[in-house]
């Protein structure tokens, strides 16, 4: 009976330590954020850049193959402030950077997408030149 009570207990005991979560958030070490330059000449070379990198945060939101913009990429080194990549044709991106993470949120999160990106980020924040 005491051998029973004793193996119950370790097995509670490393249960319990097992369930410890972790949030790791990819450090500045674990990324190439440092190789980006600081401002890009034109959207393609922002867009080859930013696929080749490896970001601290990035995140995709797909919105329809029938709606302007159609998807969106958001890329951040710090988690703060990121650029913003829209797909708005098939063959037409916009990039914008200095885009702030909280508004990223509040677009991945709103009932109208489409609405958002064109009152919130399209006539508010700059983007870069074709």
């Amino acid at each position: 009976m005491k051998q029973i009570f004793i193996i119950l207990l370790l097995f509670t005991t490393t249960i319990s330590i097992a369930q410890v979560q972790h949030n790791f958030e990819k450090g500045p070490e674990n990324t190439n954020c440092h190789e980006l330059p600081p401002e890009f000449a034109n959207h393609n070379e922002a867009i080859k850049a930013l696929t080749s990198t490896t970001f601290r945060l990035k995140e995709t939101l797909s919105i329809s193959k029938h709606l302007n913009p159609q998807a969106l990429r958001y890329y951040s080194c710090d988690g703060k402030s990121g650029y913003l990549v829209a797909k708005e044709t098939d063959s037409t991106y916009q990039v914008y950077p200095q885009i702030p993470y909280k508004l990223w949120q509040e677009f991945s999160e709103s009932k109208d997408p489409v609405y958002f990106y064109k009152e919130k980020i399209k006539t508010q924040y700059s983007k870069l030149p074709q």
